[in-house]
This record gives structure tokens, sequence and C-alpha cells, in this order.
């Protein structure tokens, strides 16, 4: 009983100091005051709006100066708010919110790649003709 359960103890551990390892350079936060992640994924969930005929929103900083800046953009046409936080992001829509944490992924690569798939799908849900 003891040699599972410190066999689970020595895998958590060994999966949180990989998941630490891998998320810890894009938490650091550049000269704009954003995380690396921050400044990683608005550019990719640009580059999927304009793929999709969606204009660009005007992105919002707040929080600037705290533990916790964030990103806000309101892409016309779509019916979505998106937040970006400095490592993770929520997209409302209809007042129903998705969130991404870090924990949902092993990588920051990872996430971003769940968020524009979001995204993507939600896009191609909102622009469909009948």
């Amino acid at each position: 009983m003891f040699g599972r359960l410190w066999g689970w103890l020595t895998s958590w551990r060994r999966g949180y100091h990989a998941h630490e390892h891998a998320w810890s350079p894009a938490r650091a936060v550049g000269a704009a005051g954003l995380t690396q992640f921050q400044e990683a994924c608005r550019p990719e969930l640009e580059t999927i709006l304009k793929q999709h005929g969606v204009t660009i929103p005007n992105w919002t900083t707040h929080g600037m100066g705290t533990d916790e800046p964030y990103l806000v953009g309101q892409p016309p046409g779509i019916g979505a708010q998106i937040w970006i936080y400095r490592d993770g992001a929520d997209l409302e829509v209809d007042g129903r919110h998705r969130l991404f944490e870090d924990w949902d992924a092993s990588t920051p690569e990872e996430l971003r790649l769940k968020i524009v798939a979001y995204l993507t799908s939600l896009i191609a849900r909102r622009t469909q003709t009948v």
C-alpha cells in the first residue's frame, strides 16, 4: 500500500516539476509589462481571426503594475470577449465562460493550441449561414 502511495507521490512531483519547468519562462514579464505567454498568445489569436475574416479587436490592457496584468479584446461579429491572462485565457460567449488555465496543458504551446482550436470552432459556429 505504501509502495503505491510513494510511487504516486513521486510521479506527481515529477509531473509538477516538469510543468513548472515548461511554464516558468512563459510567465516571465517582458518590457511591455506582459508575460511571454500573453505576447505569444495575442498574435496567434489575431492570425486565426484574420484568416476567418474577423476584424482584429482593439486590445485593452488592464492591471498593469499588478501581479495579474491581462488583455481584453472583443472581436466584432462573433459575440465573444477574450481575456488573456498571465498564463491562461477566458473566452466568454453569451454569458458562458470557457477558461483555459496552465494546468490544462503540459506546455504553454499546448495551451495556446487549445485556445486557438476553441476560437476557431467558435468562429465557425458564429459565422455559419443558414
